[in-house]
């Protein structure tokens, strides 16, 4: 029973990283925190216990015994600590004990009411919560995420004591869900960055939910004082409107940042089946030992228990346990159907999301690709190709390549006496006849007349035959008024060239050559 309640000690650690926000010191800090709430916590535990065996009536000849028989003691004796501390301090005792009682209940309502509102503030600046609930006030408080907090709280008094018993439950399962979360995301961030001290404490962490989660479930199914029937329908419940609210998140989101990952909602469904079948074995089974109780009852001490089908007085018995079977399936089915139908809304909604986003990146690729006066490549792939074939020379694995550099000759005079359409047309009547030479490498615009053209594969083997073709051609147009283009063309050099950069500035001294080879031949440049 100690290892299945020592979750709860985990319980309240939370009001640290939702609080976070309010931190005004290093986070390396937290962990001198986290050590000790861990010691304080454990002594506390200890101290507790310890008060509990410590004093005992005596008609029992051990505390084992004493502790043995708690079902059937009532008032004080049935609370070992008040008994220990009244034995040994009177009166005085009760109530050193009820106020340090009320300062842990004072101390957990504020530190949850604060942690929550915290949460909620952070929420609202993520856009997930409506944006009236990130503001503060002159004090740095979040005023309204705190009145939402308790207006969410305020219902739970008009249920009974009892109800914080089932919160209790829920929370302590819901830790051991989170911080199993937390362990697996950090196990799989340290496994990133090769942080041994990182994967250790995450798969620990995993590993030990893991453990408090079976134990949870294996006493749940035992009956062994296990998550009450009223805990478990509260977390069908909050759990089949979290599928709900998230459809409501994931419309605000119009970032695109949730409903990424379905694996998380097939298991979210598989769990709230998980309990409502469970919650049904239990609701029969309950039932099942009240018609028997009531049996025995019927029956006088002492007479058999006949159990004839005919029984008159068995009718109303099978008849409850019937009507309690059918309300179970249904239930289960219900919740079932509207967890599976939220499921694949929300994955409906999700793929259309993507979809769509695919769909706007692959226009603004098109955009941010694609120069849009003469279709070639932009600036912005050229620089993309850059750093990828900077990379590949890092690593040794760039092959045969050759860079084409270009330059349109004459624009500026074109301009001046022809006007900025005629120049525009000028520019596209380049990149057309470079892009008929170079049909299957890549062409880039670098800038106003500026080409470059990275060769590879079959072009690279062909390129001096290519580039031959390609000045004839420039050389004919001469003196015809059509585009005239100065092109430098230099190979990579492995062992030679570590970087792009450098074959691109060999190419664009021999375009230099080029233009003046050019000029001499009567083609106008920009000079």
């Amino acid at each position: 029973m100690i290892a299945i309640i020592t979750p709860w000690a985990f319980v309240g650690f939370e009001s640290i990283t939702h609080s976070a926000e309010e931190f005004r010191f290093p986070a390396g800090s937290l962990m001198g925190i986290f050590r000790a709430a861990i010691i304080v916590t454990t002594l506390l535990y200890a101290a507790v216990f310890l008060l509990s065996v410590s004093v005992y009536p005596d008609r029992y000849g051990s505390w084992t015994e004493y502790i043995g028989d708690l079902g059937n003691l009532q008032g004080i004796e049935g609370l070992p600590a008040f008994y220990a501390a009244y034995t040994c301090l009177g009166n005085t005792g009760i109530v050193i004990l009820l106020l340090a009682l009320l300062g842990l209940v004072f101390s957990s309502i504020i530190g949850n009411m604060t942690s929550l509102s915290r949460l909620f503030y952070a929420l609202s600046g993520d856009r997930v919560l409506p944006a009236r609930y990130k503001s503060l006030t002159r004090d740095g408080i979040p005023a309204r995420a705190l009145f939402l907090v308790f207006l969410l709280s305020l219902p739970v008094m008009f249920v009974g004591r009892t109800a914080v018993s089932w919160i209790v439950d829920v929370t302590t399962v819901g830790a051991i869900i989170l911080y199993g979360f937390a362990s697996a995301a950090a196990l799989a961030l340290a496994r990133t960055k090769n942080d041994r001290q990182m994967i250790l404490s995450g798969a620990l962490g995993l590993g030990i939910m893991i453990v408090y989660g079976i134990l949870t479930v294996i006493e749940s199914l035992a009956g062994a004082g296990g998550l009450p029937r009223e805990s478990q329908l509260i977390f069908i419940v909050w759990s089949v409107l979290g599928l709900l609210c998230f459809r409501v998140v994931m419309i605000r989101d119009h970032g695109k940042r949730f409903g990424r990952n379905l694996t998380v909602w097939v298991v979210l469904v598989g769990f709230i089946f998980f309990l409502s079948m469970l919650w049904t074995l239990e609701e029969c089974t309950a039932v099942t030992a009240d018609n028997l109780v009531a049996l025995r009852n019927y029956y006088h001490p002492g007479e058999p228990m006949v159990r004839l089908v005919d029984d008159i007085h068995m009718i109303p018995y099978q008849e409850n346990l019937m009507k309690v079977f059918v309300f179970a399936i249904l239930g289960v089915s219900g919740v079932f159907i509207v967890s599976l139908s939220a499921l694949l809304s929300n994955w409906h909604y999700a793929r259309k999301c993507e979809e769509e986003t695919s769909r706007e990146l692959g226009t603004m690729k098109n955009i941010t690709y694609r120069d849009p006066l003469t279709g070639t490549g932009s600036k912005h792939a050229f620089v993309e190709a850059e750093e990828n074939m900077d990379i590949l020379i890092d690593q040794g694995n760039a092959g045969q390549f050759a860079v084409l550099v270009c330059d349109v000759n004459g624009l500026k005079h074109v301009n001046d006496t022809l006007g900025h359409k005629a120049g525009d047309e000028y520019i596209r009547e380049g990149g057309e006849l470079i892009c008929s030479v170079f049909r299957k490498s890549r062409v880039f615009r670098t800038g106003g007349d500026e080409f470059v053209v990275l060769l590879e594969g079959e072009e690279f083997q062909n390129r001096k035959d290519l580039l031959s073709g390609f000045d004839r051609h420039v050389e004919a147009n001469i003196g015809k008024g059509k585009v005239v283009i100065s092109a430098g063309l230099s190979d990579y050099e492995p062992g030679h060239d570590n970087s792009f950069h450098t074959v691109f500035e060999r190419a664009d001294q021999l375009m230099y050559t080029r233009k003046q080879e050019l000029r001499r031949m009567g083609a106008v440049t920009r000079e």
